[in-house]
């Protein structure tokens, strides 16, 4: 598993000294979702209750739990840029005042392109934000959706269709912590300076 996990964040780095930064929370990220996703198939487990509330709910299942984690990684990401470019290159990713200013220097042609890379510079910080909202929805609304779809398969057709849905669902709560762990190498990745391979 180690070795598939290392494989795997090699082939999206393309980088083994970057990989092998990463590679504990990513494998650890992998880790918990994937258990966190696999837990709720255990047969009676989600059914043992206190006070009417399910006491061993799948965890990704609660949007609480994917939008805390999608959060912690962004912003651990936001400080990793932030140590690879530096304070002010990091920021001047977005709000690009510099540039502006470079530009309307040079002239009025140039400037009218750097006041639309400031405007692009201010959407991508709606994108960071975007990247916490689609992590933790994804994560949410699939392992939600499957936990929904197979209450209502297991009370509908008790015998035939369940074992059929649970072993979807063994492999859609492994694509799905491939697909988290991936997504935040990915953003690793914009993240960082090449420059200081």
């Amino acid at each position: 598993m180690i070795e598939g996990i290392e494989d795997f964040i090699d082939q999206i780095t393309a980088n083994k000294n970057r990989s092998k930064v990463v590679f504990n929370i990513i494998a650890s990220i992998f880790v918990f979702i994937g258990i966190s996703n696999l837990i709720g198939l255990i047969p009676g487990l989600t059914s043992i209750t206190y006070e009417g509330l399910p006491i061993f709910r799948t965890p990704t299942a609660d949007f609480n739990t994917t939008f805390s984690m999608a959060l912690t990684a962004v912003v651990v990401l936001q400080f990793i840029s932030m140590k690879e470019w530096g304070l002010w290159e990091h920021f001047n990713k977005f709000i690009k005042v510099k540039d502006l200013y470079l530009g309307f220097k040079k002239g009025i042609s140039s400037g009218v392109m750097a006041l639309v890379d400031f405007f692009i510079g201010l959407l991508d910080i709606v994108g960071e934000f975007a990247k916490i909202f689609s992590l933790s929805l994804r994560l949410f609304g699939n392992m939600y959706a499957g936990e929904v779809l197979m209450i209502i398969i297991m009370g509908g057709l008790a015998y035939v269709v369940p074992s059929l849905w649970l072993t979807m669902n063994l492999l859609v709560g492994v694509i799905q912590a491939l697909v988290f762990g991936s997504l935040i190498t990915a953003y690793y990745m914009l993240s960082i300076n090449p420059e200081k391979d």
